[in-house]
């Protein structure tokens, strides 16, 4: 990324957010929590949408590089890439329109989720074509068409392993099933206890207990790495770089607003969501766009 200083600003946002998250969490939640929010349900369903586009985009991005492969492996192995990619897009915007964190209709994953998910893949896959048919440096798109999926997968693996360590409970759980705040816990405090004891007497889901960090804020994160790599795709989106930072940033804020507003997650849910993913993905920056390197592949 040219602009190190967007880095900065997301740094500082996801570091004020969890500062006045920590004294003020539960109240903020009380204040605007709106479990039947229609823009808080949509925006469970659909707003991390962009990120499954740019996956299938770059899906389609693997299949170009692949068909240019002189080596059979390496072309069988970039076409396959291309699948998986395309497939989980497919799979996972399907799953996030059915979920009990949207419009919770699982029993239509076949009959809804799966048939809009292609649709977005499709749009996806027209859109990668349309982007690197013509992109001549083969190396440097390889690299752009890696970074944005490792920082997806790598802070999915993050939140998903805290979220089974931290078992914080929703706030939407605590409204539903306590009479006070008293199961209530901070964001470094374990809600194992509250989890064993709500599970075994009352038979609540284990998916009321996942609020700590947020996936959605973590997943959308991963939309910009595809709005700022293009500019790398494109020199004509160069004199939109900084547009295209803000237009993701903006787009962050409303999905993590977004759950907030129905109670899944706390604002330091939602800050320490975008801190790991502004962390993974400006390390991956630093290493494989840095000068030396760009120059070292360069030579290759």
């Amino acid at each position: 990324m040219s602009n190190k200083w967007h880095l900065f600003s997301l740094f500082g946002i996801a570091i004020l957010g969890i500062v006045f998250g920590s004294f003020f969490d539960l109240q903020i939640n009380q204040a605007i929590y709106s479990v039947n929010n229609g823009f808080g349900i949509a925006m469970s369903a659909f707003g991390c949408l962009p990120v499954y586009i740019g996956l299938s985009c770059y899906g389609a991005g693997y299949f170009i590089i692949g068909l240019k492969q002189k080596n059979m492996w390496a072309r069988i192995g970039l076409i396959i890439l291309g699948i998986i990619a395309i497939v989980a897009s497919i799979y996972f915007q399907a799953d996030m329109i059915v979920s009990v964190n949207a419009f919770n209709i699982q029993d239509m994953f076949w009959y809804v989720g799966i048939p809009i998910g292609i649709v977005i893949a499709g749009l996806g896959c027209w859109l990668g074509y349309h982007l690197f048919i013509r992109f001549e440096n083969i190396r440097q798109l390889l690299i752009i068409l890696l970074i944005a999926p490792l920082v997806l997968l790598m802070a999915t693996l993050v939140v998903n392993i805290t979220k089974g360590i931290m078992c914080r409970p929703r706030f939407r759980f605590l409204y539903t099933y306590a009479s006070t705040m008293s199961d209530y816990r901070n964001w470094w405090e374990t809600g194992t206890s509250v989890k064993d004891a709500y599970i075994n007497t009352m038979g609540a889901a284990s998916e009321e207990f996942k609020s700590f960090p947020s996936g959605h804020t973590a997943t959308i994160f991963s939309l910009i790495p595809f709005l700022v790599y293009l500019p790398k795709i494109n020199e004509k989106y160069c004199k939109y770089e900084t547009i295209l930072f803000y237009i993701g940033l903006i787009w962050i804020l409303l999905v993590a607003f977004s759950r907030m507003l129905v109670g899944a997650h706390f604002l330091t849910d939602v800050s320490f969501g975008l801190l790991i993913g502004v962390a993974i993905f400006t390390c991956f920056d630093l290493v494989l766009f840095n000068k030396k390197t760009l120059k070292e592949k360069e030579q290759l």
